[in-house]
């Protein structure tokens, strides 16, 4: 779930909240107690989504992947432990 939420889709399958990376972070909040040393976690989100590398807290990101599709871009991170 990863698309901001409209009065039109409030589906929990495809929407991630109001911005669209809420749940991306409360994940990723959680994610880390249970990451191994050299784990990594991989997220794709769209360009629609209000995520920001700034808001991403104790992780190293790199992007590994941008694609466009229709209305969107699609954005895949590598996210390891810092």
């Amino acid at each position: 779930p990863y698309l901001p939420e409209s009065k039109y889709d409030k589906e929990k399958d495809t929407t991630g909240g109001k911005k669209g990376c809420e749940t991306i972070l409360r994940f990723l909040k959680q994610a880390k107690a249970h990451l191994n040393k050299d784990g990594r976690i991989f997220i794709v989100f769209s360009s629609l989504t209000n995520l920001k590398s700034s808001m991403i807290k104790n992780y190293k990101i790199k992007e590994i992947a941008r694609k466009k599709i229709f209305f969107e871009e699609l954005i895949v991170w590598k996210l390891e432990k810092n």
